[in-house]
């Protein structure tokens, strides 16, 4: 697409052309150009030389600068990834694999993303920092420019008048502002982009005046509805770095306070070096000394204690030592790349890195074979106690699996709560039945036969007969045993038999009462529906006579209903059924029951509340009608 086209997708040649400049501007003091920013970036030798330049850090020790295949430039981007990463740049839905595969948007995604973390952000207006800080700045920069309002990096600098007052107002002999017309855009944005016409000798008096590279296209922005504002922004933030002097002197600052910061640390670095260099050194060759191979004859005591003193070595000695030289290394490395960073020649190390690495390796395979000459000692020491552990091993397993099956299938401990808990339990007893007592019966016969066979050819001296005389006893009692927890098993499983008839009779039991239930529910929210029909405040006329009349129907007919319908049904056919239930342990079916119950009460007291209620308004009405006729006489008297 031609420079300074409008179509949806003109933001992509346009960044494109713009972060190529700006790339190619810090890419020459390495003598490196970026052509075609899609392709020049996939083997990550000119992304890597980028990062270094615009951090000041060096972004790796080692990388391939030859890349050929896929693998080695995504070597290179992993590496430029992992240094961002490190530096708390995000890099977010953008990998080496969309660089290698030279996907526009997400390439430029990446410059973006380098721009904002590496030159925008360090952008700081009274704290305001960033693309707002840089706003905030143009802002204050054109206070004395009425006809000009920035409020954006797109619209506000369509006219070009934004570009030339920040100009003018650094450099006012450079070009008269107020002969400028915000009609003239591109003569406008020729202006404040190139600063002097004509074009021709814009470059040249930019680079020598300013040193601000040309990164727009006139086109790119006059007579643009909306140009890119990272292109913008950008460019602006080049202005910034021109034209903000306080900013110029804090970075001048800065660079001063790490040239003198690095100049320290390269002084500790060698300081650190030179401390514990020759401490690794010596304690290096004091070690190769120390490991030597047991002599044949020495005792299998004397063996595992020179094997728990290595040992010990091992976790607690050599483990600092090994930390002590990653540091050293790492010293080192550190040492001299800050040298090669600062332009220094390669410090002199005394004693040399190699002489150390060196020892380290002798004193590493020295102790493989220290260990491997005990080990083979202890070895031929233990061969005979072998058979004897495998036997204490085995007796231990079975020993554990009669503790369990003890503990599990113990009538003291069994309580059934339903018919499905109890098919459960019957289904482990078979499983029980069928796999783990013959498995542990071969254990039991495989240790009678060891201990009556295999052992009895390592009889050599008396502690070892002693031991084997005691394996042969905890034989006998684990066999003892066994057969104890197999007749405790079939007692289990009779229990559980009979348990599991008496719970699918409850569950019969369960089953008629939630039937009854059901209908009963029926019948006593019909009989609370009456009760609340008997209400007091709906008779009209003869009043005394209506509720009476009311109060006697109520005690004829719904009264003895609650008792007969109600409660008489619920104690007959539902309440008989607690005692199974709490036999079968049916916590669940008895809080139902209790539940319902509940109900019942609640309306025998509303029965028994509407009775009350519908005398004492009969009461009343009697009491109302005497004291009228009474009122009624004293006026005749009068």
């Amino acid at each position: 697409m031609a420079p300074g086209s409008h179509s949806s997708e003109g933001w992509v040649d346009v960044q494109k052309n713009t972060f190529t400049r700006w790339a190619n501007t810090h890419l020459s003091r390495k003598r490196m150009e970026i052509h075609d920013v899609y392709e020049d970036l996939k083997d990550g030798l000119r992304l890597i030389a980028l990062l270094q330049i615009v951090s000041r850090q060096q972004v790796a020790p080692k990388y391939n600068k030859h890349p050929r295949m896929r693998i080695q430039k995504l070597e290179n981007l992993n590496l430029a990834f992992n240094f961002m990463a490190r530096n708390g740049v995000t890099v977010t839905n953008i990998g080496s694999s969309d660089i290698v595969d030279g996907n526009s948007k997400l390439v430029l995604g990446l410059l973006w993303t380098i721009i904002k973390a590496y030159q925008v952000s360090d952008i700081d207006v009274d704290g305001v920092s960033g693309k707002d800080g840089l706003l905030l700045w143009c802002k204050r920069s054109l206070a004395d420019y009425p006809s000009v309002e920035v409020h954006n990096f797109t619209t506000s600098w369509t006219n070009g008048l934004a570009f030339c007052a920040l100009i003018h107002k650094h450099y006012p002999n450079l070009l008269d502002f107020n002969s400028l017309s915000p009609q003239n855009a591109e003569h406008n944005v020729s202006l404040g982009i190139f600063y002097i016409l004509p074009v021709s000798i814009a470059f040249t008096l930019a680079e020598t005046k300013f040193g601000i590279p040309q990164l727009l296209n006139v086109a790119d922005v006059a007579g643009n509805p909306k140009p890119d504002d990272k292109s913008i922004l950008t460019y602006v933030s080049l202005l910034f770095q021109e034209f903000a002097s306080d900013m110029q002197k804090k970075k001048a600052i800065t660079t001063i306070c790490k040239a003198v910061g690095m100049a320290q640390r390269i002084n500790e670095l060698k300081q650190h070096y030179e401390t514990n260099a020759p401490q690794l050194l010596e304690w290096y060759n004091s070690k190769i000394n120390t490991w030597k191979a047991p002599d044949a004859t020495a005792s299998l005591t004397t063996v595992q204690q020179a094997l728990s003193q290595f040992n010990e070595y091992k976790r607690t000695e050599r483990p600092t030592h090994e930390a002590s030289f990653v540091q050293l290394e790492s010293c080192a490395g550190r040492w001299i790349a800050s040298c090669k960073n600062n332009h220094r020649p390669d410090p002199a190390m005394s004693p040399p890195l190699d002489v150390i690495a060196a020892l380290r390796t002798t004193l590493q395979e020295t102790e493989v074979q220290y260990e491997i000459a005990l080990r083979a000692h202890v070895l031929q020491c233990q061969q005979n106690d072998a058979i004897m552990n495998t036997v204490l091993s085995d007796l231990v397993k079975l020993e554990t699996w009669l503790e369990k099956v003890s503990s599990e299938y113990s009538n003291e401990s069994l309580a059934v709560t339903s018919s499905i808990q109890a098919e459960e339990f019957d289904e482990s007893l078979q499983f029980l039945h069928a796999v783990e007592v013959p498995r542990y019966r071969h254990v039991l016969e495989k240790v009678k036969t060891a201990a009556t066979t295999h052992l009895s050819e390592h009889v050599t001296t008396p502690a070892i007969k002693e031991r084997i005389a005691t394996v042969q006893k905890l034989i006998v009692i684990a066999e003892t045993r066994f057969n104890e927890t197999l007749e405790a098993i079939l007692n289990y499983k009779e229990t559980i038999s009979n348990a599991l008839v008496f719970q699918r009779e409850v569950d019969g039991v369960a089953k008629e009462m939630r039937a009854s239930m059901k209908t009963l529910k029926n019948h006593l929210e019909e009989v609370d529906e009456l009760i609340d029909d008997q209400n007091v405040h709906t008779v009209g006329e003869n009043t005394e006579v209506a509720l009476t009349e009311m109060k006697n129907k109520f005690e004829a007919t719904i009264f003895p209903r609650v008792e007969s319908d109600v409660v008489s049904a619920f104690e007959r056919d539902i309440a008989s059924k607690r005692e199974i239930l709490t036999q079968a342990n049916r916590v669940e079916d008895l809080a139902t029951l209790d539940a319902f119950q509940k109900k019942v009460n609640a309306l025998v007291a509303k029965r028994d509340q509407k009775r009350e209620e519908l005398s004492q308004a009969v009461e009343d009405c009697k009491n109302r009608v005497t004291l009228t006729l009474s009122f009624a006489n004293l006026a005749s008297q009068i």
